[in-house]
C-alpha cells in the first residue's frame, strides 16, 4: 500500500503598466471665500469609481504574438473616477501665483498633490494606523 500526499498547484504573475494616458477634465472648488481651480496632473484623485473594466486585448498581430510568448496574455484596464457636485472634498496641494493649486513646484520640498472625498481626519486615521500584525 503507497500513501501519497496531494499537491498545491499555484501560479503568479506581474502586472506591468506598458502604456498610461490619463486626462483630466476642468476642475473648481468653490466655498464661502471664492472658487479656485484645481490643476489635477500628478495628482491622487480619490474619488467616486464609476467605471472599472478589464478587457484581454486580442486580434492585433503584436497582441497575438505576445500572448503566445506570455501564457497570461495582456489587459487592458479602462478606470473612471469623478468628483461629485455638492460634496465636500479635501484638498492638498500647493498654491501656485496664477491663483490656482496643483502639484508642487520642482524646487518645494513637498511631493504631493491629492484631491479626496475624504476629509482630512480621516485620511490622518488611515496614515497613524499601524502596519498589519501589530
Amino acid at each position: 500500500m503507497s500513501t501519497g500526499t496531494i499537491g498545491q498547484s499555484s501560479s503568479s504573475y506581474d502586472t506591468h503598466t506598458v502604456y498610461s494616458e490619463i486626462h483630466y477634465a476642468p476642475c473648481f472648488v468653490e466655498d464661502e471665500s471664492g472658487q479656485i481651480h484645481l490643476k489635477l496632473e500628478g495628482a491622487a484623485v480619490e474619488g467616486t469609481t464609476t467605471f472599472d473594466t478589464t478587457e484581454r486585448t486580442g486580434g492585433e498581430v503584436l497582441s497575438l504574438a505576445l500572448s503566445i510568448a506570455d501564457a497570461h496574455g495582456h489587459e487592458r484596464r479602462h478606470v473612471e473616477k469623478i468628483l461629485p457636485f455638492d460634496l465636500p472634498v479635501y484638498v492638498l496641494g500647493e498654491f501656485h501665483a496664477d491663483g490656482s493649486i496643483g502639484k508642487p513646484g520642482a524646487l518645494s520640498k513637498n511631493s504631493n498633490v491629492i484631491v479626496s472625498l475624504k476629509s482630512e481626519e480621516e485620511r490622518g486615521r488611515k496614515l497613524r494606523r499601524p502596519p498589519n500584525g501589530f
